[in-house]
């Protein structure tokens, strides 16, 4: 009996399993020099983890998934850090951000 591709895909790659945690936890601790000073690891997380769902909502191939919530992950980070701080000197993650 054959699985079907993407009932296969559907669930091996939901951010809940153990490969892609493991995945997003590495991609994370890769991340925090980078943004050391500015983004907390929590943060760092949290954006990988929204930048996979939303990939992983449309994606067709998952091969490489955890790699390129990363790099998108890394884009997004830093646009957000390069954004002009405010008077108090703080760059907040708004949750209505379309980053």
């Amino acid at each position: 009996m054959s699985t079907s591709p993407h009932h296969h895909d559907a669930e091996e790659y939901r951010l809940t399993d153990p490969h892609v945690t493991e995945l997003l936890d590495r991609a994370t601790a890769d991340l925090q020099p980078q943004f050391q000073g500015i983004f907390g690891p929590e943060t760092i997380r949290a954006v990988l983890d929204e930048t996979y769902t939303q990939l992983n909502a449309t994606a067709r191939v998952h091969t490489h998934l955890a790699t390129l919530a990363t790099r998108f992950a890394r884009e997004r980070l830093t646009s957000i850090a390069n954004v002009p701080r405010q008077e108090s000197g703080s760059v907040f993650l708004d949750e209505s951000c379309a980053c």
